[in-house]
């Protein structure tokens, strides 16, 4: 699974809808066991002083989830680097299905599947994989 990241609030706290993400992430971990879970997204902003993947993973843990599982990206700062730097962080484990969790606005507004298709395809270990890439959202799944 990966959880993509959304904007910090200046102070340190998480977004709603950042929160949204992690309440998805939960409810889907729940429901189907996970070997990994990777937390993507860097300091996009500065004021507030953590990554998003810091503050994602402190909230699981928080929340139950082992720290043994969790695998923070924490270089992105856009919806391209969080495939790019995601894939590259991922590219050793065994996996054949990914599942991309996030609010629906980042697969309508964003090439989220355009941009972790691409980063899969020109990845030198990923690319003869055949890798199955589902989406999660608060309001479609495939």
């Amino acid at each position: 699974m990966v959880v993509l990241g959304n904007w910090m609030n200046d102070d340190g706290t998480m977004s709603d809808t950042m929160k949204i993400r992690l309440d998805l992430a939960l409810k889907l971990y729940k429901e189907m066991s996970f070997k990994y879970i990777v937390l993507s997204g860097g300091v996009a902003n500065i004021k507030a002083g953590i990554s998003e993947a810091s503050c994602m993973f402190n909230y699981l843990v928080n929340n139950g989830i082992r720290e043994s599982i969790l695998i923070k990206e924490d270089k992105s700062t856009s919806t391209y680097e969080n495939a790019l730097f995601t894939m590259e962080k991922i590219e050793n484990y065994d996996f054949n299905n990914l599942v991309i969790v996030s609010t629906i606005e980042h697969f309508i507004n964003y090439k989220t599947l355009k941009y972790f298709n691409d980063a899969i395809n020109n990845n030198k270990i990923l690319k003869d994989k055949n890798i199955n890439i589902m989406i999660y959202t608060n309001s479609y799944n495939c």
